[in-house]
């Protein structure tokens, strides 16, 4: 039970509160050293490219990458693999590893791999271009004259049909691995009733029967050779003609004499039960190909009309078809020309077959191969004409058909001069775009600008030339490519002699794509003979330096960063000393005081703080100001580099204490408790932190960008062995890492090291004295796909600077409803539901920040607060308690409208505190001796334990877990104040919402404590807070296995 009071002590409210009060001192809150990247030192070539030939792949291991993650004393250095499509962002399984850390390729493609740390989320890839020389192996296809599919049964290497309908079919392969191109596929059949087309694999049965076709492939170790099976049927009621029943007419070529045609009879037996009749049918010839089928060759007479007629007759069964005579077609068939038409397409540096080929018998074809000049290249005779070519380009061939006389050798009866365009292109296997292999950071795109500063500070136009490469070549051709941007209004693409040129307009993200423009004709697929490259088009100003970076501010243009960047400058010299045998950095400034000061002012600005300032007016100050050090008034696009506030903001000697020059001292206060004698602050609860980076622009996107604070190795300090490991409270005077008042969208960052990371509270600009009007002061913040890290207290804070101010008779006053009923869902889980009451969040709700697929991480205090005012008797005047302590506590109770946390998808809330590392007894902080009337400030701690032990109840049961002898508990989401608190958390689309639990817990728990300290507190510091709940959301312990990890 202790472990759990002590859990409660750190965790809950009753010392929750006692937190907000801070003065100095405070002591370590240690965490271990947390990953800030990961490398891959060997990438290939120098694009981050690996290409690998599967024909010829030897086993590559995963080890030989040399993946290294930082810092080396980093405690968790797990990291995870996964393999994406480069063009789709999918995840492929055309990469795998086995069991010994060997890569297996599984096919061709370009794929990603990358490795991500399982501490922060860090990540670099590397990309595998898979390519093949050859052809490892196929499967045939068939598709029917339409294109539809048609399925082959597999038995070894034989498959097989089903019963088809006779017709025409087209055979086609499916090769392995894809996207490789054979360099020969011939098909082949020599039974009657089928014509097959050896080079296209067009088939087209007459007869039903069966008939077996070899499909041969060129592989790289040699012929492959399937075998399909086509069971075919003919339309057979008494005769089929061509395998129809209802056949009325035939098409020839004009100057044919012969024709042959298919029946199936069910009467005829034999040759003799075959006739034909008509006045230009010259002859017949019948010859049986088994029982009842037949082939029937026709000749016709000489002058015949281009339209005649003819009666068949098969035993009993007559048919009258008619004669067509069409103007004759002459095909030149290839691999890459299934239609036999227009023009031809081979690979540089092949050779292909061509075939020609028309109705009827004996023709000759004499062929001649030009250049696009009409330089003869190649001659030959035949049916079929071998070209063989290195050089990519536009060639012509010439073919002379002729019809020799078969009476008279010497004569030829009829001739026709044929041209074919033959085109000649490059052999792509794996385009790529080399900025594909860049590291994205959190993001999956980079940005580009249309901008740069010339040396003299002037904006000059900027063209993004990306780089095209085949594999691990750049290609300086870009023969047959198609170029294209997928939005031309935001960029488009020219190619000149220098390559690729985008040009960019405005700002939205674009694919640009450059594709092979003959791929399918050699049969493969679109998808995998281009290459595209998404991107962010920025019609903005690329960064490098503070100086520009300060220069794109002013102007207030959005901006690329092209380097991380440090704002000011490093005023200290730095020196190693061995101290208690560790050898530690020592930092002097390289200033005196003022002109340290100077420098620090000059770096930062100034605006009046947005929270209450009441306490301030109330003892006779001016509004006070807050200091910034940078404000976005643009789009802000980092692709993964830094912005840092290091030389601005770590400001501690070498004993933890603040220097007199800092300017960043510490947040403003909500209200203070000061001794009369001498004005020191006894303890004081803070208001509004000074910033580093604001927004008060509406419509801002921060974009794979990040945003420190500080530097990480500012938080590091050694242990006892002299390691690092990484002290939070050094983040005591950083400030807010990142202040919104405004609509603004982040995504793919990372915020992180600041005594709060994110806070939004509100527009700015806001008179608090005139009337809310929530549609015009509500701000709307989208956080998705990042990661806030390293707070001192919060890592989000969310409020409202917006209130109902309270009276000495009501501190807390109450929302009210259209009727002016008070909304009592206050403090309570049943309050979350008023996200969807039009009324409460038209009229309330001036926060809506809504949290998607990100991680927080490793806050002193809780992932996330969200803070109603303190609404105590204490703070309307109505006490004489300590009164000589409370100067200007009056008009500082009241009720905040309302923020809403809506938690979508995979957001990681990643908190458990090992306990035992948290001395509880520094967090209220006092100065010197208290007087008697505020000795309740001075918490007992070990009293204070015994009290919530005894009190706490089996409601607390399960808020810790015991992990290997350490007590664990998580910092979630914290809901305090003391007042009425109408803030809103919607969990209803949380991935991980049924591993948090809601607890509710009041301060006047320790006034049921017999010790008088303890009554006192029990009763004096609801006065100051407010007599409402704190509410929290936190993983509880029957989780801890399923969140631990997160």
């Amino acid at each position: 039970m202790k472990k759990l009071v002590t859990a409660l002590m750190i965790l809950l409210p009753l010392v929750f509160l006692v937190t907000l009060f801070t003065v100095t001192g405070i002591t370590s809150i240690t965490t271990q050293v947390a990953v800030t990247g990961i490398a891959i030192t060997d990438k290939g070539d120098a694009d981050g490219v690996f290409a690998f030939d599967i024909a010829t792949y030897q086993p590559f291991n995963q080890s030989e990458l040399g993946i290294t993650v930082y810092p080396s004393e980093a405690k968790n250095k797990d990291y995870a693999l996964t393999v994406t499509d480069v063009a789709t962002g999918e995840a492929s399984d055309v990469v795998a590893l086995d069991e010994d850390g060997n890569f297996v390729l599984n096919d061709t493609g370009l794929v990603r791999l990358t490795y991500t740390t399982v501490d922060g989320g860090y990540t670099d890839s590397v990309l595998f271009a898979i390519s093949s020389s050859g052809v490892l192996n196929f499967e045939p296809t068939m598709t029917d004259a339409y294109g539809e599919q048609i399925d082959l049964n597999r038995d070894g290497e034989v498959y097989t049909t089903a019963n088809l309908s006779c017709g025409t079919y087209n055979l086609g392969t499916l090769l392995y691995p894809q996207a490789t191109i054979a360099e020969k596929v011939t098909f082949a059949c020599d039974e009657p009733g089928i014509k097959v087309n050896a080079l296209t694999g067009e088939v087209t049965t007459y007869l039903g029967g069966s008939y077996t076709v070899d499909v041969t492939v060129k592989g790289i170790k040699g012929d492959i050779t399937h075998q399909v099976v086509l069971n075919t049927r003919a339309q057979v009621a008494d005769l089929a003609i061509n395998g129809y029943a209802n056949l009325s007419a035939l098409s020839v070529a004009e100057g044919s004499t012969t024709t042959t045609i298919y029946l199936e009879s069910l009467d005829a037996l034999s040759p003799a039960d075959i006739a034909a009749a008509g006045d230009y049918i010259q002859d017949f010839e019948v010859t049986a190909l088994d029982d009842h089928r037949f082939a029937v060759t026709l000749t016709f007479a000489d002058g015949h009309p281009a339209n005649t007629s003819y009666t068949l007759t098969a035993g009993a069964a007559t048919r009258n078809l008619s004669v067509q005579f069409v103007e004759r077609t002459f095909y030149v068939y290839a691999q890459t020309n299934s239609q036999g038409l227009g023009e031809i397409v081979m690979l540089a540096d092949s050779t292909m077959t061509l075939a020609a080929d028309t109705d009827g018998q004996n023709w000759q074809y004499d062929w001649t191969l030009l250049s696009q000049q009409g330089e003869e290249l190649s001659t030959g005779s035949g049916n079929v004409f071998d070209v063989s070519l290195a050089e990519t380009g536009r060639y012509v061939l010439s073919i002379n058909a002729y019809l020799p006389d078969e009476e008279d050798e010497d004569s030829i009866l009829e001739s026709h001069d044929l041209s074919r365009a033959l085109i000649v292109t490059p052999r792509y296997t794996t385009l790529l775009f080399a900025e594909s292999s860049q590291d994205t950071a959190l993001s999956d795109v980079l940005a580009y600008p249309n901008k740069v500063f010339d040396e003299s500070g002037n904006l000059v136009d900027q063209l993004f030339r990306p780089t095209l490469k085949d594999g691990t070549t750049v290609l300086d051709s870009w023969t047959d490519l198609v170029w294209s941007t997928s939005a031309d209004s935001l960029a488009t693409v020219r190619v000149g002699a220098q390559g690729a040129e985008v040009s960019i307009h405005a700002t939205g993200k674009v694919t640009l794509t450059a594709s092979w423009r003959y791929a399918t004709v050699f049969g493969v697929d679109e998808e995998k003979a281009r290459a595209t490259y998404t991107f962010i088009a920025v019609d903005g100003v690329k960064v490098t330096n503070s100086t520009e970076l300060q220069s794109a501010v002013d102007r207030n243009l959005a901006f690329v960063l092209a380097e991380d960047i440090h704002l000011g400058e490093d005023l200290f010299n730095h020196s190693t000393e061995v101290v208690s045998g560790i050898e530690t950095t020592i930092r002097t400034p390289k200033y005196d005081k003022a002109t340290m000061a100077a420098y620090l002012e000059s770096w930062t600005h100034t605006i009046p703080t947005t929270w209450d300032w009441t306490y301030y007016k109330n003892n006779g100050y001016e509004h006070p100001d807050v200091r910034y050090i940078l404000e976005f008034n643009a789009n802000v696009y980092g692709n993964g580099h830094y912005i840092s506030c290091e030389y601005i903001t770590d400001m501690l000697d070498s004993t933890g204490n603040l220097y007199d020059f800092a300017v960043f001292r510490g947040p403003l206060n909500f209200v203070a408790a000061n001794d009369p004698k001498n004005g020191i602050s006894v303890a004081a609860v803070k208001g509004q932190d000074n910033i580093c980076f604001l927004v008060r622009q509406d419509d801002i996107t921060l974009e794979n960008v990040v945003l420190k604070g500080c530097d990480d190795e500012a938080l590091y300090i050694p242990d006892e062995q002299g390691n690092p490991q990484i002290d939070l409270t050094r983040l005591n005077y950083v400030g807010t890492t990142l202040e919104i008042m405004s609509n603004v969208d982040l995504h793919a960052c990372r915020v992180q090291n600041g005594r709060t990371v994110v806070r939004a509270y509100g527009r700015d600009g806001i008179n608090l004295s005139a009337g809310v009007v929530p549609l015009t002061e509500r701000i709307r913040v989208s956080i998705d796909s990042c990661v806030l890290s390293n707070a001192r207290e919060f890592i989000l804070k969310l409020s409202t600077n917006r209130y109902l101010l309270g009276t000495k008779e009501t501190p807390s006053p109450a929302l009210t409803d259209a009727s002016g009923k008070a909304y009592t869902q206050h403090n309570k889980s049943q309050c979350d539901a008023l996200v969807n009451n039009e009324y409460f969040y038209s009229r309330y709700v001036l926060t809506d920040v809504t949290v998607r697929d990100s991680t927080l991480a490793t806050s002193g205090l809780f992932t996330v607060g969200m803070e109603s005012h303190f609404a105590g008797a204490m703070l309307t005047g109505n006490t004489t308690i300590g009164k000589s302590y409370m100067s200007g506590w009056y008009d500082l109770a009241a009720t905040n409208y309302s923020a809403v946390l809506r938690l979508v998808g995979d957001v990681k809330l990643s908190d458990w505190k090992n306990i035992a590392n948290v001395d509880s007894s520094t967090l209220i902080e006092t100065a010197g001796n208290l007087a008697d009337s505020m000795s309740f400030l001075n918490l007992d701690v070990g009293a204070m334990l015994t009290a919530v032990k005894e009190n706490g109840g089996e409601a607390y049961r399960n808020v810790i877990k015991e992990v290997d002898g350490r007590v664990m508990a998580h910092g979630g989401i914290a809901m305090y104040g003391g007042g009425r608190n109408y803030h809103i958390v919607d969990t209803s689309e949380w991935a991980y919402a049924e591993y948090a639990a809601t607890y509710n817990v009041n301060l006047n728990i320790l006034a049921n404590s017999s010790d008088p300290d303890l009554y006192a507190q029990g009763t004096l510091l609801p006065s100051a807070a407010g007599p409402y709940d704190f509410r929290f959301i936190m993983y509880d312990a029957n989780s801890y296995e399923q969140t631990i990890n997160q």
